[in-house]
């Protein structure tokens, strides 16, 4: 389940998507039949392991109920819930725990149709053990396809409503379909609730079900069907598969981004994510008043629904409470975009949807981690603080209110409508048909840099040959020391200022063997092809600088370690990004730095979108991202190359319109090469080059880091 999409866009459960990972792909052979549990075979409360005998008697003596509540409709959620999610519960530090404090019951929602064969499931006679278990129907909250939020806070209403004036001396524990808890996260919650809180929140974590779902189904126990996967070794498996939309939110990390930015994390180190979530899961709730009727979205006004003044448990350790949650791979990827935005830009689209309960919860510092803490933690803490407060000070003073929400308002008649709709349609006939897809697509067109590479001036005599390669490289300069009038000088500004910087660094450089354009060639450095990078064949090395296009002579792989590493690399080697910094950040220093360069040859921000489609910069190295061009600048890098191909022609005519159109070129490429849009550490609508700056060996308190978030703070 999609808890941090924006409900306006969310994507929906389809009702009958197909399931991933684990088990097979048929209802049939998924509802395995089974002897159903009986009431006979329930464990008493005393003896389910895992608990404190002082406070199971203390339990036991109060009488105390506790109620569970999920849910799931799609046979791949459902699948997803009965394969892996209920499992996890049945850990023995969690609800074999929980049922030796408290007398515990399962609401289970899910679609009328799965009922007989889900009872016949192994888990249930597991669960029934410990719990009673009921099934309530979705089917007519699940009829309209947009209203995926809608759904999810009616279900969860459902799970409860029946109590009435009851609920407020019941406790209620809520999990998704698709949340997988680490074994001891349900003994933490009930601790918590024998300590007196009525309002406990936890985090989820967002990984890609495609990689964590098999390891997780290879961790049930064949005996009792539980999947118990200790907190620390949960919280690797996180980190390691930490989902696109994580990685997009990343603080220190910012190659790509999210269009709806609402968390906000920090990689310390391998072993060791912070957050700032907004907002982050009700785990469990005591409600302090009853409620008849939702009048807002789950997430972003239940709080204030019916615990407006309980003080708020944060349990923000995963040691103490770890909860990953599920996500294909696919999902909002079509919200990606290179760069990353200002703290401004994402308080806007915030202030759109978010409310007073997630804002309050947001300054909350929580921490995933598979080790101990770092030292650096501290550092760490304070840089995403800071940042997550120039984001809240943008915000404005008074956040929409949380009833009737806006984006509920919008949906509430047509979701009624559906919902009202069904239940007349099926008083008299089964309902048919499966919901439209009212998805849009739209393309986008740009225009295309010629794939042209830099002439060498020709002429027919040597003397002018020469005289015009001095005229070239005085007004215009040579790679990559290019002067204003050189439509490219933008282009590698973003590098030559780190190399400023480094005067006296040991440079690799990295190139693609097939580039047209190579801008880095006349570097002192050693010089490789990203073939030679990837086997190590002297062949296809440089040994001293050479004009670009010139042969070179060949070296051994490096003895000694280098300072910074430029990659110079085409859009079919940049795909490859991962491995080839796996191989460049082990013969670079630590505290240095790899820089990736490429030049977008097609010039619009659409032509590197393959780049997230393909998870080619899933990197796990501290970076940032920085782009050059605009829409005049490409115009003049168009015109600038136009030009040079006419006067290679050597024909007058030819020649001359060649001569005029470089001469406008260059004019353009410098009233625009200074001006405030050729830069960007947001991927404009029209770029002609990125630089995406890699530090090595850099933790959370790193100076260039601490620099990047204050920069952004500020």
């Amino acid at each position: 389940m999609q808890r941090d999409t924006k409900y306006g866009t969310a994507a929906e459960q389809p009702r009958s998507e197909q399931p991933i990972g684990v088990g097979t792909n048929t209802r049939e052979s998924f509802v395995k039949p089974v002897k159903a549990a009986r009431d006979g075979d329930r464990l008493r409360a005393e003896s389910s392991p895992g608990g404190d005998p002082e406070l199971s008697k203390l339990a036991r003596a109060t009488g105390r109920r506790v109620r569970l509540i999920t849910m799931a409709w799609g046979e791949r959620y459902i699948e997803e819930l009965f394969s892996l999610t209920l499992p996890a519960v049945l850990a023995p530090n969690n609800l074999p725990a929980l049922a030796a404090y408290f007398d515990c019951e399962l609401i289970i929602l899910t679609e009328e149709d799965w009922f007989p064969g889900l009872r016949r499931q192994p888990v249930l006679r597991e669960l029934g053990r410990l719990c009673s278990i009921e099934f309530r129907p979705v089917d007519d909250l699940v009829s309209q396809p947009d209203a995926y939020g809608m759904a999810l806070t009616y279900a969860l209403f459902r799970g409860f409503e029946d109590l009435g004036m009851a609920m407020v001396e019941v406790p209620l524990i809520f999990f998704n379909a698709d949340f997988i808890l680490a074994d001891g996260s349900l003994k933490t919650v009930a601790e918590k609730l024998l300590g007196g809180e009525r309002l406990i929140l936890a985090p989820s974590y967002c990984v890609t079900a495609e990689s964590v779902m098999p390891w997780l189904a290879s961790r049930r126990d064949a005996a009792s069907g539980s999947i118990a996967v200790p907190p620390r070794e949960m919280a690797e498996i996180a980190i390691r598969n930490r989902h696109n939309t994580i990685r997009g939110k990343t603080v220190n990390q910012r190659v790509f981004s999210v269009e709806w930015m609402d968390q906000f994390y920090w990689l310390v180190n391998e072993q060791t994510l912070i957050a700032h979530q907004m907002p982050f899961a009700v785990v469990a709730m005591q409600p302090e008043r009853v409620l008849t009727e939702m009048r807002t979205f789950w997430d972003y006004g239940i709080i204030s629904e019916v615990c407006p003044t309980t003080p708020r448990c944060v349990i923000a350790d995963s040691d103490d409470y770890l909860m990953m949650e599920l996500r294909t791979a696919d999902t909002a990827r079509d919200q990606l975009c290179l760069g990353w935005p200002e703290p401004k830009q994402i308080a806007e689209k915030l202030a759109r949807f978010t409310t007073k309960d997630p804002i309050e919860l947001a300054r909350h510092t929580l921490i995933l981690h598979a080790g101990e803490l770092p030292p650096e933690i501290g550092d760490a803490m304070a840089q995403l603080d800071r940042f997550v407060e120039a984001v809240l000070a943008e915000l404005p003073p008074q956040p929409i209110h949380w009833i009737n929400h806006p984006i509920w308002a919008y949906h509430y008649p047509a979701f009624h409508q559906a919902r009202e709709a069904f239940l007349a349609r099926r008083m008299q006939t089964k309902a048919d048909g499966e919901p439209a897809d009212l998805s849009e697509r739209s393309g986008a067109e740009s225009a295309s840099l010629p794939s042209v590479s830099i002439p060498a001036i020709a002429s027919t005599r040597r003397g002018l040959k020469q005289r015009a390669r001095q005229l070239y490289y005085r007004h215009l300069g040579r790679a990559p020391w290019l002067r204003p009038l050189h439509p490219r000088w933008a282009d590698v500004q973003p590098v030559l200022n780190i190399l400023n910087k480094f005067p006296e660094a040991r440079l690799l450089v990295v190139s693609s063997a097939s580039l047209l354009e190579r801008l880095f060639g006349n570097l002192n450095a050693r010089h490789m092809s990203v073939r030679g990078l990837n086997g190590w064949n002297p062949a296809h090395e440089r040994q001293t600088p050479q004009p670009w296009g010139e042969p070179g002579t060949t070296q051994p792989p490096p003895a000694e370690k280098c300072d910074l590493c430029i990659l110079e690399l085409d859009a079919d080697d940049l795909l490859g990004l991962t491995p080839l910094l796996s191989r460049a950040a082990p013969l670079i220093e630590q505290g240095g730095k790899i820089l990736v360069f490429h030049l977008n040859t097609v010039g619009a921000a659409l032509a590197t979108q393959s780049l997230i489609g393909n998870d080619a910069f899933w990197l796990d190295l501290p970076c940032r991202i920085h782009f050059a061009g605009s829409p005049p600048s490409l115009r003049a890098v168009n015109g600038f190359y136009r030009g040079m191909a006419e006067l290679r022609t050597g024909r007058l005519v030819p020649a001359a319109k060649g001569l005029a159109r470089l001469s406008k070129a260059c004019l353009a490429a410098l009233r625009t090469s200074k001006s405030e849009v050729i830069h960007s550490r947001r991927a404009p609508a029209v770029f002609t080059s990125f630089t995406l700056e890699i530090d090595v060996g850099a933790v959370a308190g790193d100076n260039a880091t601490h620099r990047e978030a204050a920069q952004a703070a500020d």
